[in-house]
């Protein structure tokens, strides 16, 4: 599945149970974990703390870039 959202490129997604379920990401800096799909994680890593706590080890590099995709989407 194609993923163009550069927000996929700081996460994993999980199956944390084995069976198959996916839709837990796992932030590739701090190893949170969230349940929500990319929009939380999206959050996440641009330090809102709007939906999720903020990632205390993203790049600020990083942060500008969902930070302009989160002004994009508003």
């Amino acid at each position: 599945m194609p993923q163009s959202d550069p927000a996929w490129e700081h996460c994993i997604e999980e199956d944390p149970d084995g069976k198959g379920k996916k839709g837990n990401l796992m932030c590739n800096y701090c190893k949170e974990t969230y349940k929500g799909g990319v929009c939380k994680m999206k959050q996440h890593l641009a330090r809102t703390k709007k939906d999720a706590k903020a990632c205390d080890k993203v790049p600020q590099s990083v942060i500008a870039i969902i930070v302009r995709k989160l002004i994009k989407v508003v």
